[in-house]
């Protein structure tokens, strides 16, 4: 059991093999799994779509007849010779050696040369009432191609903790040296998705945008507050940034989009508590104060409200960090990011920039008086805004009041979203037929959409994958429920404007050419949802929901923005129902049970075991098919048998009369018609009981001395006479019980 769905699987291979057969492709990717599990920080490797090996042993209904050979017989013996069975330890003296049966399937010659008993004491062999084939089973649960080549994907996990760039570039030079020292020519590992390279890609973007953050607030500080004003807030800008990252490195924090993209958010709030210390310097300094008091005073002032702020904004993110939903669980950096750097800002600003201030400010020109302080045209211009506000106080509030009205209303046009799509040049298609349809059909939709992608110049590679999602290679996808009837490609366009410019246009060709099926193309985000609006109707008559569920669909089909309205009631299923006659089958012996076995050897198969070539495994099914070894076309012909033989014919008058008589010279006893043997736990297939005359024929004959007959009237209420025991003292016996037809 796979109890790890927490595992990403950020590095999807597809692995071709021109001129290999289906085996052949399966040990490279078993040695590829191999030889990449065993890298230090790769937590697990998986192979995904490969085909089942099985033994199809077809069973000639004419040959069995003429033989004299049941199903269930072939189906017995098959089963006690390849099972295992435990067969104990012998002690040899000092030694104590296992034991064990052998004679167990080799190869598949040994399948068909298995000896099945006769009924006339002769043997006849396998391959004398069936065909014997290795091959693969069908439906194909799983399969995957790149490229329209047959392939296997191949799925590596990085282990929790571990940095995906260096696993990454581990993992591709070993397949290198694979493919250049052990893999023979055509044998080919193709990228489906990469994450080590778009994370180094997603970082080095986020890195260039931080470094420009900086760059730009520290160019406006230094043209509002002056060069060397600017440049103390800029380092320690700088300073809290790597500050930040620090700490973070020491508390297991990651370098990664959330913590990277909570610095730029936090830009302008790094900078608040320096910008206010220096600014309280600067005016204290051109007060006249001493140059000490001049440092100092302003951070006695103001560290406690600065903190009560610093502390406000980050608070303001907490419900981020508590929320129990998806977007919580990926943005929860935020807020930790945002929490360290805001608080080291603080702590910076009353320590580190009255020390650099100390050493790079110098002192001003004195004004002459404190009147004239703030008297340059600046000032006096926002002197006269805001008195003209405060005469104007009611005209000021409507102006406000309208304004905040015209953000509410533009913000209706905004388009909304919590996570905007990632920007890959790769999305997925999501292909899905009404359940009950063979995966043969959906390999061929798969393959011609395949074929019309690669016709637009656009499409750089399509991957397919039938049954299922290769694997949970990115944490930002949607996984399929597995489906016979489902299936998915992988594309990869020229460039993200590319997918982005063409992706309408696809989906709208390929929803008009495949109107039954559910085809959607998605690109990849956290939010992701198969159906983003839904509405549900409750209620108890299903005929009512039906239409509401069509009026529903009537008013959204007239949106055109809408596609896809479809509702979660699957078409119904047809079902091949076989009618079970009791009276009928009970008068052949057979049940339920053996008429569903029957119909499954004619349908998909019996499995019957498994034996090894090695390490490839191979299912033994037994199946029911035509003369020329083609499927049953009618499940009318579908020959029944029972499971457990009919031992009606077994038990004759002579046999029964020397089971009794404990001899094998048989004496008859007029009046005693044939009997069958019943179960141990079974009931007698026939009911009645002995009379006096017979009871007493049967203690006149002959029994060999010692042994006593003791006969008793089975009473099918349970009676105490059908319960009694016939063990005596130290002395065993053997209940034969009879049934006599009446």
């Amino acid at each position: 059991m796979q109890d790890d769905f927490g595992l990403v699987y950020g590095m999807l291979y597809a692995l071709t093999g021109d001129g290999l057969t289906e085996r052949q492709l399966s040990d490279y990717a078993g040695l590829l799994k191999r030889e990449l599990g065993d890298l230090d920080g790769v937590a697990r490797v998986e192979i995904y779509g490969e085909r089942e090996e099985c033994i199809d042993i077809s069973i000639l209904p004419e040959k069995m007849a003429m033989l004299g050979v049941s199903p269930a017989e072939a189906l017995a013996t098959l089963n006690g010779q390849n099972n295992v069975y435990y067969a104990g330890y012998y002690d040899n003296g000092p030694d104590r050696i296992r034991v064990a049966v052998a004679d167990k399937f080799r190869a598949v010659k040994e399948i068909e040369s298995m000896v099945i008993q006769g009924h006339e004491d002769d043997q006849l062999r396998l391959c004398d009432i069936a065909r014997v084939e290795h091959g693969y089973a069908e439906p194909v649960r799983n399969e995957m191609s790149y490229e329209g080549q047959r392939a296997l994907g191949i799925a590596v996990a990085a282990a929790s903790g571990s940095d995906i760039v260096k696993v990454g570039a581990e993992v591709e030079r070993c397949l290198a040296e694979l493919q250049a020292e052990r893999f023979p020519a055509g044998v080919a590992c193709h990228k489906i998705f990469y994450q080590p390279e778009r994370v180094k890609d997603a970082l080095g973007t986020f890195l260039i945008n931080l470094i420009e953050s900086v760059v730009i607030v520290v160019a406006i500080l230094m043209l509002t507050m002056g060069f060397r004003s600017g440049m103390i807030i800029g380092i320690s800008l700088v300073v809290t940034v790597v500050g930040s990252f620090l700490i973070l490195g020491m508390a297991d924090g990651t370098m990664q989009r959330v913590s990277l993209a909570a610095f730029i958010l936090a830009m302008g709030m790094l900078v608040d508590n320096a910008i206010v210390i220096v600014d309280g310097i600067l005016i204290d300094l051109k007060l006249g104060k001493p140059r000490r008091e001049a440092m100092t005073a302003i951070g006695r002032k103001t560290a406690m409200p600065l903190l009560g702020a610093t502390l406000i904004a980050i608070l303001s993110f907490l419900p981020i960090f508590l929320s129990p939903d998806t977007a919580g669980v990926y943005v929860r950096d935020l807020f930790i990011v945002l929490a360290v750097s805001l608080l080291l800002s603080w702590v910076l600003a009353l320590v580190h920039v009255p020390l650099m201030a100390d050493a790079w400010l110098g002192q001003p020109a004195a004004p002459a008086g404190g009147a004239t302080l703030y008297d340059s045209a600046v000032y006096r211009w926002l002197r006269a805004a805001l008195g003209f506000g405060l005469r104007h106080r009611w005209s000021s509030i409507a102006v406000a009041l309208v304004l905040v009205g015209l953000s509410v209303w533009g913000y209706g046009y905004m388009r909304q979203g919590f996570f905007p799509d990632m920007v890959y040049d790769q999305l997925y298609m999501e292909y899905k037929l009404p359940e009950g349809t063979n995966s043969t059909r959906v390999k061929a939709d798969l393959e011609e959409i395949r074929r019309y992608l690669k016709s637009r110049s656009e499409i750089r590679s399509v991957a397919a994958s039938i049954g299922g999602t290769p694997a949970r290679y990115n944490l930002v996808r949607s996984i399929a429920t597995p489906s016979l009837s489902y299936g998915e490609l992988i594309i990869d366009f020229e460039s993200p404007e590319a997918l982005e410019r063409n992706i309408d246009d696809i989906q709208q060709t390929l929803s008009d050419r495949y109107p039954d099926a559910y085809v959607k193309l998605k690109r990849y985000n956290l939010m992701f949802k198969k159906y983003p609006i839904e509405a549900q109707f409750m209620g108890p008559d299903p005929a009512v929901l039906h239409r509401l569920a069509d009026s529903a669909r009537c008013i959204m089909e007239r949106t055109p923005e809408v596609c896809l309205i479809t509702t979660d009631w699957e078409p119904r299923i047809p079902v091949l129902n076989i009618d079970y006659d009791q009276s009928a089958a009970r008068r052949m012996g057979l049940s339920r049970q053996d008429i569903a076995v029957s119909m499954l050897s004619a349908a998909g198969g019996i499995p019957v075991g498994a034996f090894y070539e090695g390490t490839h495994k191979n299912t033994i099914y037994l199946k029911c098919t035509e003369a020329d070894g083609k499927p049953v076309d009618n499940l009318e012909n579908v020959p029944v048998f029972p499971m457990m033989p009919n031992l009606a014919g077994l038990f004759d008058e002579e046999l029964l009369l020397k089971l009794k008589s404990g001899s094998d010279r048989p004496q008859r006893v007029a009046g005693i018609r044939p009997a069958y043997r019943a179960a141990e736990t079974g009931e007698p297939r026939r009911t009645g009981r002995v009379g006096g005359s017979r009871r007493s024929a049967l203690q006149r004959s002959a029994r060999p001395a010692g042994n006593v007959l003791a006969c008793a009237r089975h009473r099918d209420r349970g009676g105490a006479a059908g319960r009694r025991r016939t063990n005596r003292g130290d002395s065993a016996s053997v209940r034969i019980r009879t049934v006599v037809g009446g």
